[in-house]
């Protein structure tokens, strides 16, 4: 019952939210304005305030979570505090950097990999100390890793409707299906609480949109992704490498792939663009809604693949 309440107190905050944070966005100018930027595809302002929504409900279930939990009580803490750090800097990103006109390759950059080490150091301090694969490698740069990694790979995925929420939402899924095999709580508990709150923005954002995760929404949903592999206690074999890769699925392949084909583009990878595969599939005349279906689908092959590579594990 507990676990019930622990996905439906995140679900029902953001259900709840979601009508007035679309509402208070047209009134307070919050809209992603698809005029003069030739990498929107929306034809009229859409709020970006999904990740208020979505930080909100995840807030709630970590409230719930400590209050039922108090031993883990200050890894929920450090979870929160990383993930409004990088859910402040994605709000700043979406406030001054949206339009393809105000961008700053640089100074993003330069900022994600500030942000990104602050959340690493709260994780340490929170107690998430990732053992990992090449042990000569101090976990602060570990989890640095894995945040700017998995954070970036999930931003580059949220250029269709529907389609960053969805993956993330399967991927909380494969999260949750492992740690109730191998009796991982921490894990559990947070798959759960994100599940509710991702299940929650994707009433409002399944084709067509009527509100965006914007980066805030973006880079907090990688990074609690990011957060989850951190705490698989496999990271220090080269299966288990393999195999939280697989969980995260879509949005790393597709993301290295990507920034394979930026680097010798001369372009910078920090930034968006149309060459992504999904932006490939809809130029051709594939409709969302099948693109997302073909995407969802291999997210879950991923998904289940990185489970069964985890399960050898046991």
């Amino acid at each position: 019952m507990m676990l019930f309440l622990l996905f439906l107190l995140p679900l029902a905050t953001a259900l709840a939210v979601m009508p007035w944070l679309k509402k208070a966005a047209v009134r307070y100018k919050f809209v992603d304005i698809a005029e003069g930027d030739e990498l929107k595809i929306h034809k009229v302002p859409v709020s970006y305030l999904g990740g208020v929504g979505m930080l909100l409900g995840i807030g709630m279930g970590l409230i719930l979570a400590g209050a039922v939990y108090p031993h883990l009580a200050w890894q929920f803490t450090g979870v929160y505090l990383a993930g409004f750090l990088v859910f402040a800097f994605g709000f700043w990103d979406d406030w001054k950097w949206k339009h393809i006109t105000q961008r700053k390759p640089m100074q993003k950059l330069a900022l994600v990999v500030a942000v990104q080490l602050g959340m690493a150091a709260l994780l340490l301090a929170g107690g998430i100390r990732p053992e990992f694969v090449l042990s000569f490698i101090p976990s602060l740069l570990v989890s640095f890793g894995a945040l700017f990694i998995i954070s970036n790979a999930m931003n580059f995925q949220d250029g269709m409707d529907g389609l960053a929420g969805t993956l993330a939402a399967i991927s909380l899924v494969g999260f949750l299906v492992l740690s109730l095999f191998q009796g991982l709580v921490l894990i559990s508990l947070l798959s759960l609480i994100g599940l509710g709150a991702v299940a929650g923005f994707l009433r409002f954002n399944f084709p067509p949109a009527s509100i965006f995760m914007g980066d805030s929404g973006a880079y907090l949903l990688g990074s609690l992704l990011a957060i989850l592999v951190l705490l698989i206690p496999f990271l220090d074999t080269w299966t288990g490498l393999l195999g939280v890769i697989f969980l995260v699925g879509v949005p790393v392949f597709e993301s290295f792939w990507s920034l394979g084909r930026r680097i010798l583009g001369r372009t910078a990878f920090i930034l968006g663009d149309r060459g992504h595969v999904y932006d490939i599939l809809l130029q051709k005349g594939y409709p969302t809604r099948m693109v997302l279906a073909i995407f969802a689908g291999a997210q879950v092959f991923s998904v289940i693949a990185g489970i069964l590579i985890l399960n050898l594990e046991l």
